[in-house]
């Protein structure tokens, strides 16, 4: 089938984003491409299965078998089959497919193509395809500062992994990234979120944190392949909730109950929390800017990151970056020459993706941040010349004593030194 031929290509590009996408455009008619992505890129669709050890033993690639397994796909869907049943189900179905067919049937399944196209591209491609998924975003607090009105709420930034947990009406849910990937593993969290009282049908925003960010990461495997030590590793993370809001209110993209109130939604909702596996957020309200800085030293000292300030009135937009929510995190400015630039990569490609820059104490920092568009191209073409150049750049303050620092931000080429 052309789908499936379709896929075997863009899979064969690895990295390149710009042939993927001239291939999708080139296809964008295909009916059958459009539904793996929407079935796989939909991310209200949960199909709560895993395989293991499944031989494929059909020959031959099949429309038939394509029809049969989105029905499939729709009865786990739907919950009309669960548990043994949809196991014995699935299997015999993979049982009946040919290699290729169960290559990528597993990937929709798991809802992980493994191709690098990221669900933005596919709207691209096709605009009404899926439904938006995104989460409140924060702009810079310096950018905003002369205009805050008071009293505004503060809270420490943890330096974790943001995610959501969505919970239907039955209390299921499952743990989502910024980037909308989704994690299963983290059922000992949606676990203790479905006791709290009103949980069903809510969505929880926060921070996923370890006792170090060294310990924080995300699974890489499903929960009952994981060694003993990664196990361990998922298990000491807690959930750190921040926000909380109706998940119809979430799907329509816009929640206007004020921050304040969904603020205390939270507080009453924790008051009955048994479990240590979800914290909330410490938060307090400040009057005026002294006492607003006054919060961000006393976070620094405790170990925090950052601050986040948050308009008592502001709503929550996902997929919004606006002035409700505001960063702020320490800052400082560095300088050194310009050894090496290196290419970009997916949208990036065929011009700058990277300086590398070294100091004067001999480490070096990669600068991939803070280029328009057009300096990219510019600087790319003049990659011969630039070398050599100092390069002034800010870089977070936890990273300055690092060995490398890795992710400095561009501010400019010292043209007097």
């Amino acid at each position: 089938m052309l789908f499936l031929e379709i896929l075997e290509e863009l899979e064969s590009y690895g990295t390149k984003r710009k042939p993927k996408m001239t291939l999708l455009k080139a296809n964008k008619d295909v009916s059958e491409i459009q539904k793996v992505f929407q079935l796989c890129y939909d991310w209200k669709r949960t199909y709560g299965i895993r395989l293991y050890d499944v031989e494929p033993r059909g020959k031959t690639v099949s429309k038939k078998r394509w029809r049969r397994f989105r029905r499939i796909l729709g009865l786990l869907r739907y919950r009309v089959i669960t548990g043994n049943k949809a196991k014995k189900i699935v299997e015999k179905f993979f049982r009946s497919c040919s290699e290729l067919e169960a290559k990528w049937y597993d990937r929709i399944i798991q809802r992980d193509l493994r191709i690098g196209i990221a669900a933005t591209s596919v709207s691209r491609i096709w605009p009404d395809l899926l439904p938006t998924w995104g989460v409140q975003l924060a702009e810079t607090l310096m950018n905003h500062l002369t205009h805050l009105e008071y009293p505004i709420a503060v809270e420490p930034k943890l330096d974790g992994i943001r995610m959501t947990f969505v919970l239907d009406g039955k209390g299921r849910g499952v743990g989502r990234t910024r980037k909308a990937y989704e994690y299963d593993q983290y059922e000992f969290i949606v676990e203790a979120l479905r006791k709290l009282p009103g949980s069903a049908g809510k969505v929880f925003d926060g921070e996923l944190r370890a006792d170090s960010w060294n310990s924080t990461s995300l699974p890489k495997k499903p929960i009952e392949l994981l060694s003993k030590k990664a196990r361990e590793k998922l298990f000491s993370q807690k959930f750190y909730i921040f926000d909380v809001l109706d998940s119809e209110l979430f799907d329509e993209g816009e929640c206007r109950v004020p921050m304040l109130c969904r603020r205390d939604t939270l507080q009453q909702m924790m008051e009955h929390n048994e479990s240590d596996v979800v914290q909330i957020l410490p938060q307090t309200v400040v009057d005026n800017e002294e006492q607003l800085f006054t919060f961000f030293d006393n976070a620094l000292k405790e170990g925090y990151e950052g601050i986040m300030v948050k308009r008592l009135t502001g709503w929550y937009t996902p997929g919004a970056r606006n002035s409700d929510w505001l960063k702020f995190k320490p800052t400082e400015t560095r300088e050194g020459k310009l050894v090496k630039l290196l290419p970009g990569k997916g949208r990036n490609e065929g011009r700058l993706g990277s300086f590398l820059v070294r100091l004067e104490d001999g480490r070096e920092a990669r600068v991939g941040t803070g280029f328009t568009d057009s300096q990219r191209k510019r600087f790319w073409k003049r990659r011969k010349s630039l070398k050599g150049k100092t390069v002034e750049f800010v870089v977070q303050k936890e990273e300055i004593e690092v060995a490398v620092i890795r992710h400095g931000r561009f501010k400019c080429f010292r043209e007097d030194k």
